[in-house]
C-alpha cells in the first residue's frame, strides 16, 4: 500500500556510530628583547567515526535508486579517518616611543595539513533481511567511495600605529595557498614556483570625536 510499518522500522531497523576524537595543542613565546617577542602554537587532532546502518525489506516500503530500480533493503558502512596538524609562528615588535607614538607590528605563517580518508560503501538486495552486511547486497547496485586531504598554508603581516590615544592606523595583508586551489587557476592570483597563491591586503584609519578627546583629558 506505499505505507511502511513504524514497528518493522523499531524492532529491525539497525544503525551505529562510533566516534573516537583526540586533540592536543601547545603553545611557546621566547622574548628576544624588550620589545621583540617570537612565539607558536601547535595543535594536533585525530578522529575516527565508522557508521553502519541496515534498512530491512519486510514493513518497509522500497526504495527508488538512480538507474530506477527499486531497492528492497538497503545496508551501508562508513569509515572516516582524520588527522590534523596546525601550526602558527609569529614575531612581534611592539615600541612605544616618543610618548606619543605606539606601533605593534606581527609577522607570521600558518601550516594547516590535513589527511582525511573517508571509505564508505552501500549494498542493495540483499538475499534476505538476516544478512546485514553490504557484502551480501547484489554486487550490480554496490556502490564505493572515498576522499583525500589537503594542505593550506598563509604567510600574513599586521601592523597597528597609534597616535597620541587619537589617531590610529592598521594595515594588514595575507598570502595563502591551498592544495584546494590545485594548479589551473587562471585569473586573479600571484604564481610562485608555479603555484597560485592569493594575496589579500586592508587597511584602515580612524580617530577618536573631539568630545571624547576632550573627556578624556
Amino acid at each position: 500500500m506505499g505505507i511502511s510499518n513504524p514497528i518493522a522500522i523499531i524492532n529491525s531497523e539497525k544503525g551505529q556510530n562510533n566516534s573516537f576524537r583526540y586533540n592536543g595543542g601547545i603553545s611557546f613565546k621566547y622574548l628576544l628583547s624588550k620589545n621583540l617577542s617570537l612565539a607558536t602554537t601547535v595543535s594536533i587532532t585525530s578522529q575516527k567515526i565508522r557508521e553502519t546502518f541496515f534498512v530491512p525489506q519486510r514493513g518497509i516500503v522500497s526504495d527508488t535508486l538512480m538507474n530506477d530500480l527499486l531497492a528492497n533493503n538497503r545496508s551501508g558502512a562508513q569509515v572516516i579517518k582524520l588527522f590534523n596538524v596546525y601550526n602558527d609562528s609569529r614575531i612581534n615588535y611592539n615600541q612605544h616611543f616618543g610618548f606619543i607614538n605606539d606601533l605593534d607590528v606581527t609577522f607570521g605563517f600558518r601550516y594547516n595539513k590535513l589527511k582525511s580518508e573517508q571509505d564508505y560503501g552501500l549494498g542493495f538486495n540483499a538475499a534476505t533481511d538476516q544478512l546485514t552486511s553490504v557484502g551480501y547486497g547484489l554486487n550490480t547496485l554496490r556502490q564505493i567511495g572515498g576522499s583525500i586531504g589537503s594542505t593550506w598554508m598563509e604567510t600574513y603581516l599586521n601592523a597597528a600605529y597609534g597616535l597620541q590615544d587619537k589617531y590610529f592606523l592598521n594595515v594588514n595583508a595575507s598570502m595563502d595557498a591551498s592544495s584546494k586551489f590545485g594548479r589551473n587557476v587562471n585569473s586573479g592570483a600571484l604564481r610562485i614556483a608555479d603555484r597560485p597563491f592569493g594575496v589579500f591586503p586592508s587597511a584602515g584609519f580612524h580617530g577618536l570625536p573631539p568630545q571624547k578627546i576632550h573627556g578624556k583629558r
